[in-house]
């Protein structure tokens, strides 16, 4: 079914990009990797229906918002099984290492495959780790988010605890096995395509 993808650019600590995902036959909404530095959580309650609160990863600049945004909408918070631990610990979300002490406990999680519902719309988990354990994408449609994954140019980090550069690799070739050019939504930077990756990215 139809949807539409909103960014919140630089919107974070660290200019992480937060996206909210709306099924435009129901009107729900999904917030992708809620980090709020400039924008009010309220606000962003106020102005979409949010019904899910998805992280693609555990570290705390693409979570910091989590907490705050579920008290106030009710909406559960879901990440992928293996960075469950990762998000309610300081030290592999990262919090500690920026002098902060965050704590999130997940509602639920999904694995490689799930299919979440928004409303009318799919939402599919594509399990990527190597910037963590859990690191995921999440495809709807041609549009795929992909968090500290895959970037223009680039890719993630793979020097942090849960990271590895053998999964990386493992991933990126997941990524290179796919046959439709997805939109890129990033967690940091500009939008991309997943076919200019294939082509530019000197990683791939």
């Amino acid at each position: 079914m139809p949807h539409k993808i909103e960014s919140l650019f630089s919107a974070g600590y660290v200019d992480s990009n937060v996206y909210v995902i709306t099924d435009e036959a129901t009107g729900f909404s999904a917030v992708i990797d809620p980090d709020f530095q400039y924008i009010k959580e309220a606000e962003v309650a106020k102005e979409f229906d949010i019904k899910l609160i998805l992280l693609t990863h555990a570290h705390f600049d693409h979570v910091y918002s989590a907490e705050k945004l579920r008290e106030i909408t009710k909406a559960p918070i879901l990440i992928h099984e293996l960075d469950f631990d990762a998000l309610n610990d300081e030290k592999l979300n990262l919090s500690r290492m920026f002098g902060n002490s965050l704590k999130i406990k997940a509602d639920k999680c999904f694995k490689d495959g799930n299919i979440i519902s928004l409303g009318e719309s799919s939402i599919k988990v594509l399990h990527t780790p190597g910037h963590t354990k859990g690191s995921s994408c999440f495809i709807i449609g041609e549009d795929m988010i992909s968090g500290d994954m895959l970037f223009n140019y680039s890719i993630g980090r793979t020097d942090f605890p849960g990271g590895s550069t053998i999964e990386m690799r493992s991933s990126i070739n997941k990524l290179k096995e796919l046959d439709t050019d997805y939109k890129v939504y990033p967690g940091h930077g500009s939008l991309t395509s997943l076919f200019f990756e294939k082509e530019n990215n000197p990683y791939f």
